[in-house]
């Protein structure tokens, strides 16, 4: 008995190249993962955490040191102008100048951070480049003694609240 069946190339077969292209297709893949993984850099890890891990003491005190003064601050930024009022009680002397810290949660090339300056009853400073998206808010005195935090979505059409991040009595 003799088998009509005919033998086509290898190379003209469908389920050889289903055989070579899954493997084939999976290197290519993991090369490409290995390749982001190697040249992108995580922000978020800190060379010097056990260092960063030991300063929080310090940090929390300039915190504390802002609730002790009672002092609060009312944000406002329209495209790159910056208003900022500081609320304070009547024995505390607001400085010449104060520290604005603009943090992206997730990229610290997007950070920003700029003096500002007191003129008359308010703080006045300029954005050299308009800011989008979430940030993390930090303000604090030209000697670093306290700080107020915050946290908004810019653009914002609001006066964002800033505060000692202290837990509150209740």
């Amino acid at each position: 008995m003799q088998s009509n069946t005919e033998h086509l190339p290898w190379y003209k077969e469908k389920w050889v190249w289903l055989m070579i292209g899954i493997p084939a297709t999976s290197v290519v893949v993991g090369l490409l993962l290995v390749t982001v993984a190697v040249s992108g850099r995580d922000t978020l890890v800190k060379d010097d955490y056990y260092k960063e891990g030991r300063m929080i003491n310090q940090e929390l005190k300039k915190d504390q040191r802002a609730a002790d003064l009672h002092l609060l601050a009312d944000l406002k930024i329209e495209d790159q102008e910056i208003l900022l009022n500081l609320v304070t009680n009547e024995s505390f002397a607001s400085p010449p100048m104060v520290n604005l810290l603009l943090i992206h949660p997730t990229l610290a090339d997007s950070d920003t951070e700029l003096m500002i300056v007191r003129n008359g009853d308010h703080y006045f400073g300029q954005l050299p480049h308009p800011v989008e998206g979430r940030r993390y808010i930090h303000l604090q005195d030209d000697q670093s003694t306290w700080r107020l935090k915050g946290e908004a979505r810019f653009p914002a059409s609001y006066a964002i609240r800033l505060e000692p991040a202290v837990p509150h009595d209740g």
